[in-house]
């Protein structure tokens, strides 16, 4: 499953994939005869966000789609991805992966995981490089 633009949880309860699911937020904008990078935020504002498998935040996707499909994330179609968590909490059975990544042309796509209040969880969460993670307050003063 991709989420290619932005995505918004606003206090509800989302159940996302299923055993072994691998799940790629991509930051692509999707055109007639091409891609070019956009940016993709998956944002949570106090709601519930399960997810059975793993979570890849940027970075390359393994080609397991070739020609005539290509992959939905080759190197110079993806751009900046941002995962906010505002509240509430994510969770990850799996391995939530955070990585950017630099395109041919040296354009460098960064990857962000921000936690303001609520929390961030996952059986491994491995930060790369050109992705940071940054802890900050919510708007009731908790700290994520």
């Amino acid at each position: 499953m991709a989420f290619e633009n932005n995505i918004t949880n606003n206090a509800s309860t989302w159940d996302i994939g299923t055993a072994n699911a691998t799940i790629y937020l991509t930051g692509k904008e999707v055109l007639v005869n091409t891609n070019k990078p956009a940016t993709a935020i998956l944002t949570n504002n106090a709601g519930t966000i399960p997810i059975n498998g793993n979570l890849l935040n940027g970075g390359k996707w393994q080609n397991d789609n070739p020609y005539p499909n290509p992959n939905p994330c080759d190197v110079d179609e993806c751009g900046d991805r941002h995962i906010i968590n505002n509240g509430g909490s994510i969770t990850i059975t799996g391995k939530l992966t955070s990585t950017g990544i630099t395109d041919s042309k040296g354009n460098v796509y960064g990857s962000q995981i921000l936690i303001y209040g609520g929390s961030v969880s996952a059986g491994v969460i491995e930060n790369s490089a050109n992705s940071s993670i940054v802890i900050g307050a919510d708007s009731s003063r908790n700290l994520g």
